[in-house]
């Protein structure tokens, strides 16, 4: 995050070049910051609504940091960018010429300049306190307890302090001095109260530089307040007045001032997120493959048991709603336990792996499952399949399972490995067909007793269930 990780080379350059640029387009502006130009009242509404925009979203960010993190300091530094954004409806509506000839709200001629008095004093006041405070809370930890609470309390606070801060500047004529001279000339106190702004700033901008740690948004932030002395000496110490090169001039400042945190916050967020994102594919893959492991037997390679009869059970149940028939193979490897006992372990798992891709490769269909169903034991699957089809599945798993060639001199049925294999069919009679309860477990026993015939009849062969899957509906059975 901006607000934490340490700045990069990258980081770091960019900053000294826009820091360079800001003081090279203030050494050329400088001797002719006098110079009078024409009065465009309009370029004072862009510049305040753009700044406004700026202030708000950047402060909104803030928050955002301050709730993630549970920083006050975070907050701090939020209430700085809120009351500057508060402080410019103010300083747009009091405008001398932009609304109207002395501005809104009851303003004089003095009004707008304390306005930007006020606002470029409560910012750097909350850059301290924000570089104070940091540190602390990096060492000890935050100690925030209600986060969405003190956000709304210190949203409520600074919003009433630049109400306070803005009634002082209308209506404290009496309290304040001149610093005005007509509507676009300075009086001579406006160069000390500028100055002790200036001063402030620089102050702030001292504290911030001899913070530690220094995060990335530290190095943004010391460009703004960097910007931000550039803008106050333009537009209040070397010009004379409104609407001369000094203020156009320190307008860009404050507006590059303005929009350095935010384009960080922006890019930075922009980087969160492509992370979360590669992050959250990360999770996806990893979630995907967990499944395909939990679903896979893990010596075969092909659906384990739990699979079977999570995929047996909804065939079924589709079965009954369609009518189509379900068939069912159950193959077991004959004279496994003698060709285990002889050729160890490793060689009978290589067996049972050669098996299992050679029954795969039986299948045609999506819908169709091979599983391993236990030890040397497994099963297949066929959806939509009838008894002549599933019988002509099973001569070819025979077939294939032969083809391996996988020598074995300890089975009575052939010099190669082989398999037996029993077939069930189950297909719902018509007058059923949607009320049937669900007993796929019949399924299973129809097959297994083809199986066990298969064996009696000498291994090697296929043998198909004749009598029909038991049934029942309400009770009655089949």
């Amino acid at each position: 995050m901006l607000s934490t990780h340490a700045a990069g080379p990258r980081e770091r350059r960019l900053v000294s070049l826009v820091v360079i640029f800001s003081l090279l387009l203030f050494a050329i502006s400088v001797p002719y910051a006098k110079m009078p130009l024409p009065h465009i009242p309009a370029f004072v509404a862009v510049y305040d609504s753009a700044l406004f925009v700026v202030y708000l979203v950047t402060a909104v960010l803030l928050y955002g940091h301050g709730v993630t993190l549970r920083s006050s300091a975070m907050f701090l530094l939020a209430d700085g960018f809120l009351y500057a954004s508060a402080m410019i409806a103010p300083h747009l509506l009091t405008y001398p010429d932009v609304f109207s000839a002395e501005g809104l709200l009851g303003a004089n001629h003095q009004t707008t300049a304390w306005i930007f008095q006020f606002w470029h004093v409560g910012f750097p006041l909350c850059v301290i306190g924000y570089s104070l405070m940091m540190p602390k809370e990096c060492s000890k930890g935050p100690g925030i307890r209600s986060i969405f609470g003190s956000a709304g309390q210190h949203v409520s606070c600074t919003l009433l302090l630049a109400v306070l801060s803005t009634l002082l500047a209308i209506h404290g004529t009496n309290v304040l001095p001149d610093i005005m001279k007509g509507t676009f000339g300075y009086t001579h106190r406006m160069f000390w109260i500028v100055s002790a702004i200036w001063i402030l700033n620089g102050f702030a901008l001292y504290v911030l530089w001899r913070k530690t740690p220094r995060a990335a948004l530290d190095l943004w932030l010391i460009v703004t307040m960097v910007a931000w002395l550039l803008e106050v000496a333009l537009v209040a110490v070397f010009n004379a007045g409104r609407y001369d090169l000094g203020f156009y001039v320190g307008r860009v400042h404050g507006l590059l001032a303005a929009s350095m945190v935010l384009v960080a916050l922006v890019i930075e967020n922009g980087r969160l997120y492509a992370h979360l994102g590669r992050a959250h594919e990360r999770v996806r893959l990893k979630a995907s493959e967990l499944e395909r492991l939990n679903a896979t037997d893990a010596l075969t390679g092909i659906a384990n048991r739990r699979v079977f009869g999570e995929t047996l059970g909804r065939e079924w149940h589709r079965s009954l709603r369609s009518g189509r028939p379900l068939s069912l193979l159950m193959l077991d490897v004959d004279h496994f336990k003698p060709y285990n006992d002889t050729h160890g372990h490793l060689g009978g798992d290589d067996c049972l792996r050669g098996v299992a891709q050679a029954l795969a490769s039986c299948t045609r269909r999506a819908s169709d499952l091979v599983a391993r169903y236990g030890g040397e034991e497994f099963a297949i699957l066929l959806p939509d399949t009838g008894e002549s089809d599933a019988s002509a599945v099973a001569q070819s798993a025979c077939r294939a399972v032969l083809s391996l060639g996988i020598p074995h001199g300890k089975s009575s049925a052939h010099d190669c490995v082989t398999i037996s294999v029993g077939v069930a069919t189950f297909v719902p009679p018509p007058a059923f067909v949607g009320k049937l309860a669900g007993q796929p477990s019949s399924l299973i026993d129809a097959a297994d007793h083809a199986l066990y015939d298969a064996k009696q009849q000498g291994r090697n062969r296929v043998v198909v269930q004749v009598q029909p899957v038991s049934y029942h509906t309400s009770g009655f059975t089949r």
